[in-house]
């Protein structure tokens, strides 16, 4: 909507933006004073997501491996999905529980984290990953080119100014397919960034917390 029509899409559901996940900690930061604001934030693996109606903000948080930025994506559902993806959702959140207010957390998951010792979080976390994946539920990379995020673009929104990535047209034609500047409200998605031979790794191993490790390891290599 943005770089199409200069505005928010007038059916979309939220604002979708990016971030790397390296620099996760920046937006963690800032986390007392979006409750401050009204705003539930609710933080996984591979998202930052604000709420505050009617207002949806989510920040995919990119990892960067050799020239490649990816995201991580849900290829395949587990059998018993509908019980399955409630306990993969807490898997994904666990280990950020601590981070945001309790009282703004959705009942079910303050009634989980009530019941699981901090000590346990990344034990159940790899339980639940590992019996999701028993029952067929398979992951998959979202892939993109890094020179996008190298020498970012910008663009006035609102008023306001926003990085893009460059060669922005190249960008949203990967995500979106190749008539993304025709609107159309009943897109549902492209997976044209889909790549299944990319290796996620350990699905408990993509933590933010590690990326940032692995930020700053990375940073003092330099």
């Amino acid at each position: 909507g943005a770089v199409r029509e200069g505005r928010i899409i007038p059916w979309d559901t939220d604002i979708d933006l990016g971030a790397m996940c390296s620099e996760a900690d920046k937006l963690i930061r800032k986390i007392p004073e979006l409750e401050q604001k009204g705003f539930k934030v609710d933080i996984t693996d591979f998202r930052f997501i604000m709420f505050r109606k009617p207002v949806a903000i989510s920040i995919a948080l990119y990892r960067i491996r050799g020239n490649k930025a990816w995201l991580l994506c849900c290829k395949k559902a587990s059998k018993f999905n509908s019980i399955m993806r409630y306990f993969s959702l807490l898997a994904d959140r666990i280990l950020y529980r601590n981070l945001t207010s309790k009282s703004k957390m959705p009942l079910r998951e303050r009634i989980a984290f009530a019941l699981i010792p901090s000590f346990a979080d990344y034990a159940i976390r790899k339980f639940v990953f590992k019996v999701s994946e028993w029952l067929g539920e398979e992951y998959c990379a979202q892939v993109v080119p890094k020179f996008y995020f190298e020498n970012l673009d910008s663009i006035s929104f609102y008023g306001m100014t926003f990085n893009i990535p460059s060669h922005v047209h190249e960008y949203l034609s990967l995500w979106y397919g190749k008539n993304w500047m025709e609107p159309d409200p009943n897109w549902a998605y492209e997976y044209g960034t889909i790549d299944l031979s990319f290796d996620i790794g350990r699905r408990e191993d993509l933590s933010i917390f590690n990326c940032l490790e692995e930020g700053n390891k990375n940073h003092k290599n330099r």
